[in-house]
């Protein structure tokens, strides 16, 4: 077997494991079509995608964004470019362009989905993390930006006021090398220690 179909059955393989762990732990079994050509998927309680080789992403499960896919459907909003992606709650999808740009699926509070694109944002994004309420970004000069909602002061710029323009994490403009989201805290790894917004672990 070629090197390029060993990769794509063993993403294929990979999908189909995750995907099933995914439903075991929500207690839903569900037959998915295998999808091939996979560079990156996410998930959250009741739903799933997944960015295409050629840069669109499919999703399914309850939460695309707004109704149920038994089977994997294009999310017209990303059709092309997306790189990688992230999925939330108030903010379904957020995902980076291969320009660096980036968009969100955003839920208002009639629950209607609209696509935006963040502004805000002052060098190129090449990771994004999604929570609860907001989300943030690491650009390539190692700069965090965030933006969202903002009562607990999760966004870090000082303030609690939610925004939809990313803002800077204050005192975080360069030296962060990746970053991880859980619920509304964000992990910043720097200097090879997890330093989350408000303390250190």
């Amino acid at each position: 077997m070629k090197h390029g179909a060993w990769m794509t059955k063993r993403r294929t393989m990979l999908l189909s494991v995750f995907c099933l762990l995914a439903m075991m732990a929500t207690g839903h079994t569900r037959t998915l079509t295998p999808l091939a050509d996979i560079v990156q998927i996410a998930a959250d309680w009741v739903a799933s995608c997944a960015v295409t080789a050629q840069g669109g992403v499919k999703c399914w499960g309850t939460g695309y964004p707004d109704q149920e896919a038994q089977t994997a459907v294009d999310v017209k909003e990303f059709t092309r470019n997306v790189v990688a992606l992230d999925q939330g709650d108030l903010y379904p999808i957020c995902a980076i362009s291969r320009g660096g740009r980036v968009k969100c699926l955003y839920k208002n509070n009639q629950g209607q989905i609209k696509s935006i694109n963040i502004k805000g944002i002052n060098a190129r994004a090449v990771a994004i993390k999604v929570g609860y309420g907001h989300a943030c970004v690491l650009t390539i000069t190692g700069g965090v930006r965030c933006w969202g909602l903002n009562g607990y002061g999760q966004l870090g710029d000082g303030t609690r006021e939610s925004r939809q323009t990313a803002v800077a994490v204050n005192g975080l403009d360069s030296g962060v090398t990746a970053i991880s989201m859980s619920g509304s805290q964000l992990c910043l790894d720097r200097n090879r220690r997890c330093q989350m917004l408000g303390g250190d672990l």
